[in-house]
C-alpha cells in the first residue's frame, strides 16, 4: 500500500504504461515540472485513470529537447533518436519538436509496495503475517497525519495570510503546532 499522494497524477499513454512498469522507461520530458526530487506520484493514463502503482521523482532538469532524442531516447523507452522525435510530434502535435527549446526531463523509479512493506516488517522484526496489518495501520495513521498536515497548512496561511505573507512565519508555527 502506497502512502497516496497530494500531488496531482502524472499522465502516459497508455502504450508507454508497460515500459514504464517493466523499467524500460526511466524518464520522461514534459513542457512544465511535474513535481520534485523525491515526489511519489500516482500514475494514470492519458485519460486520467489512475493505474495502481507510483514512481518516485529521482530527478527533475531542464534540458534541451535534442539532447533528449539524441542522448536520452533510450531512458525515455525508444530505440532511436527518430522514436522519440516522433512520439513527442504525436503526443504535442507535428510542428512542435525544435531541438533547441528546453523542456523538463523527469528521472523517475517505480515504487515498489512489497519491498516497502518487507523494509518495514523487517525494520520492525515481524513475522509476514504481523507484517501486513501493522504496515496497514501505520500507513492509514499516517495518511491521517498528512490530510491533518494540509488543513493546518491551509488554516495558518489563511489565518496570517492578512498581515504576513512570509514564508518562515508560516512553517515555524507549523513546526509548533506539529510540536504538541
Amino acid at each position: 500500500m502506497t502512502i497516496p499522494s497530494l500531488r496531482s497524477p502524472i499522465r502516459f499513454a497508455r502504450r508507454f504504461l508497460p515500459a514504464v512498469l517493466s523499467g524500460r522507461k526511466t524518464c520522461t520530458t514534459r513542457q512544465t515540472p511535474k513535481g520534485k526530487p523525491g515526489d511519489v506520484l500516482p500514475v494514470a493514463d492519458e485519460d486520467g485513470n489512475l493505474q495502481g502503482f507510483d514512481i518516485r521523482l529521482l530527478s527533475v532538469e531542464r534540458v534541451r529537447l535534442g539532447d533528449v532524442a539524441e542522448r536520452f531516447f533510450a531512458d525515455e523507452g525508444f530505440d532511436s533518436p527518430e522514436g522519440f522525435i516522433e512520439a513527442w510530434r504525436e503526443i504535442y502535435g507535428m510542428y512542435t519538436y525544435f531541438p533547441e527549446t528546453w523542456q523538463w526531463l523527469h528521472r523517475f523509479e517505480v515504487v515498489d509496495d512489497n519491498a516497502l512493506e518487507a523494509k518495514l516488517a523487517q525494520a520492525l522484526g515481524l513475522t509476514d503475517a504481523d507484517a501486513t496489518v501493522t504496515v496497514s495501520v501505520a500507513l492509514t495513521r499516517i495518511n491521517r497525519l498528512k490530510a491533518r498536515t494540509v488543513e493546518l497548512e491551509a488554516f495558518l496561511k489563511w489565518l496570517c495570510g492578512y498581515a504576513y505573507s512570509d514564508t518562515e512565519i508560516l512553517n515555524r508555527a507549523f513546526r509548533l503546532r506539529m510540536e504538541e
